[in-house]
């Protein structure tokens, strides 16, 4: 699996900040933060 954090790309293609996701979710600016500089294996193990 590429070391690719989808998060990140989206929001970048659709011109968003993370500020802007995390206050569409509800959540700290801190936890989107995190959300997006975080690899796919940490997904993965939240995953399993």
């Amino acid at each position: 699996m590429a070391n690719l954090n989808r998060i990140k790309v989206v929001l970048i293609k659709r011109q968003k900040t993370g500020k802007w996701l995390a206050e569409q979710l509800e959540k700290s600016t801190c936890t989107v933060c995190k959300w997006c500089s975080n690899s796919m294996a940490t997904f993965d193990k939240i995953a399993k």
